[in-house]
């Protein structure tokens, strides 16, 4: 068993950033998921799913970071990625409402931040 060396200063205040934006992500996601099925229009659907997707995403990573879980970076990347995805959906047209401004500057943060962490992905998870 290879024990994970305690992370360090530098890198415990950049996963509670990340763990912080992650969070406030989640929230807004959440908001925006509501408003989408409040407009209660069919074609909307697929956006309130993904964001859902990313709140749940985000709630799962900062979860992680919490714990300074080894495998965290695995949790930024998959945030990272669907992160993306929904600050591309806010970003079209057809979607916009209320909240579609804020969730894709949210879901654009938690992208950049996240991808950060997603980096480091170790190739195997260490027990």
């Amino acid at each position: 068993m290879n024990p994970t060396p305690p992370a360090s200063n530098t890198e415990v205040k950049d996963m509670q950033l990340c763990q912080e934006i992650c969070e406030k992500c989640a929230q807004v996601a959440d908001l925006c998921a509501a408003e989408e099925a409040r407009l209660k229009a069919p074609d909307r659907t697929p956006l309130a799913i993904l964001c859902l997707d990313v709140a749940e995403s985000c709630r799962a990573t900062a979860s992680a970071l919490v714990r300074q879980s080894p495998q965290h970076p695995l949790f930024c990347g998959l945030s990272a990625q669907v992160a993306r995805l929904c600050a591309a959906e806010c970003e079209k047209p057809d979607n916009q409402h209320e909240l579609s401004n804020s969730c894709r500057e949210a879901c654009i943060a938690v992208a950049d931040e996240c991808a950060r962490h997603a980096v480091e992905a170790p190739a195997k998870a260490t027990l």
